[in-house]
């Protein structure tokens, strides 16, 4: 459990609390309507707000922490990678439609790994998606994957590799458009009670195809 799931429960505990103190002391109010029991009342109810307030600013705390999409905390290689080029072999077009051969070295306390190849000058086109305990996948090994084949010119494609503490359902979407990197961080880093910070760390490698 993040430090962010321990606070927000701290603070669901707190707001019970605060809530039945309001009730209890509204109801002796209406019994017995002195200073004591009006002061203990408004003190519980502007504590319902304050709590209220400190849960949601929390809350935005938690959803700004996603991994930012500009850096990569461990090496990716791929011998598929030659220079700044993908071997043709891995291609949609004119190989065989090979999933690139990815090693990485791991990462404690990961459960898995996610691995995701995106091509940001086509629209975020998603052309691989597995997950994985390996650190290791050989050249053709993954079975979601659809290779390069730009309409024109050379275009960037990119492997992530995301480690992950829990399993994750990977959204379905595949040799389709994506909204990018940062949404798909985003889904990855929810884990399965809701709580930010799934995602361990990350790494990449990129590439261009074709060579011109």
């Amino acid at each position: 459990m993040s430090i962010y799931a321990i606070i927000k429960l701290v603070i669901r505990i707190l707001l019970i609390l605060a809530s039945g103190g309001f009730v209890f002391f509204t109801f002796k109010r209406v019994k017995s309507p002195d200073r004591v029991n009006f002061f203990a009342s408004l003190g519980c109810f502007i504590g319902i707000i304050l709590l209220f307030v400190a849960h949601f600013a929390v809350a935005i705390l938690q959803y700004n922490s996603t991994p930012p999409a500009d850096y990569y905390e461990f090496n990716v290689t791929s011998e598929d990678l030659h220079g700044n080029y993908w071997d043709v072999k891995i291609s949609h077009d004119k190989g065989e439609d090979l999933s690139p051969q990815l090693s990485w070295d791991p990462v404690e306390g990961a459960a898995c790994y996610a691995v995701y190849m995106i091509d940001p000058d086509g629209h975020q086109w998603i052309h691989m998606k597995t997950l994985t305990t390996e650190t290791t996948l050989e050249t053709g090994a993954v079975e979601d994957y659809i290779g390069p084949y730009p309409p024109s010119g050379s275009h960037r494609y990119y492997v992530y590799v995301f480690a992950l503490r829990e399993e994750k359902n990977l959204p379905k979407i595949l040799n389709a458009p994506s909204s990018g990197i940062d949404e798909i961080t985003s889904i990855l880093n929810t884990g399965s009670n809701s709580d930010i910070g799934n995602v361990i760390a990350w790494g990449g490698v990129a590439g261009m195809y074709p060579q011109e």
